[in-house]
């Protein structure tokens, strides 16, 4: 057996097969993620202009690809984008943004996700680019799309693994995974593991995956996100088994574990709301450029280490 398989065999919480879920819930089974209340741990006084802002990015400590990345971020995109809560790749690429920063840190990011032995990626479909799929591309791993459910329908039952949230709008935003589209791959990789392991007197599956968005302005999508993920790697297990059984007729005892050890993102406010995330979900986040506080008077954005960075406009 290599390291790698042995290091995935032995991480993440063992779960016996017999703990299995429902395929779907009924609206009020689905649970809603209130807003976690966070205390910034920065608050940046001192404003840089924007063209002093090639020194400071330089001598900031950040990976390169989140230097280019928060070059593009000051010079092409604005205080909206970052109040929205989520950054428009989409919108920043159409800027003329150094597509090279975005590719750098998309290889940084796979490199991460590589070292912690991540199978899948889930995330938000709630723009036109979500950076989860282009995570999942860069690191060559199957992609679990979480989508909204469509304004002014409400289902009888809703697949394993949804949630709701607060939104701006007059009900709660509705998220529902896409499982199909990442079934095939998963069962590859758990019919790797449970071949490597013929000998096994009790097989051990394990899926570890990883989440994503496009900026973590707060930690309720990403609670709601970890413990959907788990759900859903859960009945992705319990369903692989009970075919396998079928197609093999193999009887042996069969232990599967899901963890959800990391968030990658592009952007990510620094709060102490962190510990709640990792309390509660075991996930801890992972960003390329750390952002402090927003300061709307000044046009500018405080970036851990460096302060205010002004926006070219």
């Amino acid at each position: 057996m290599s390291r790698r398989v042995e290091e995935r065999l032995y991480a993440g919480y063992p779960n016996h097969e017999s703990a299995s879920l429902p395929d779907n819930l009924p609206f009020n089974a689905v649970p809603l993620y209130g807003t976690i209340t966070s205390e910034p741990f920065y608050d940046y006084k001192q404003v840089v202009p924007f063209n002093r802002r090639v020194s400071k990015i330089k001598n900031s400590g950040m990976a390169p690809g989140a230097q280019l990345l928060l070059d593009g971020l000051l010079t092409h995109g604005d205080m909206k984008l970052l109040q929205s809560g989520n950054v428009d790749f989409a919108t920043l690429l159409g800027k003329q943004v150094d597509i090279r920063g975005l590719l750098l840190h998309l290889k940084e990011t796979a490199k991460t996700l590589d070292l912690h032995l991540i199978d899948l990626i889930a995330f938000p479909q709630l723009s036109r680019m979500p950076i989860g799929e282009l995570y999942a591309a860069a690191a060559q791993i199957p992609a679990l799309r979480f989508e909204k459910e469509e304004p002014g329908i409400k289902n009888d039952h809703y697949p394993i693994g949804t949630f709701t949230f607060p939104s701006d709008a007059r009900e709660n935003t509705v998220l529902m995974p896409v499982i199909d589209t990442v079934s095939e791959a998963v069962n590859l990789r758990l019919r790797e593991q449970i071949d490597r392991q013929a000998d096994a007197a009790e097989p051990f599956l394990s899926i570890r995956a990883a989440i994503s968005d496009n900026m973590l302005d707060d930690r309720t999508m990403a609670r709601g996100l970890a413990v959907a993920t788990h759900q859903v790697g859960q009945q992705l297990i319990g369903r692989f088994v009970k075919d396998y059984r079928e197609q093999t007729n193999d009887q042996r005892d069969i232990v599967g574990a899901v963890s959800v050890p990391i968030m990658v993102t592009p952007f990510m406010t620094m709060d102490r709301a962190d510990k709640h995330l990792i309390e509660t979900t075991g996930t801890s986040p992972l960003c390329g450029v750390p952002i402090a506080n927003i300061d709307p008077g000044n046009n500018a954005v405080g970036i851990v280490g460096m302060g205010l960075m002004q926006f070219k406009k």
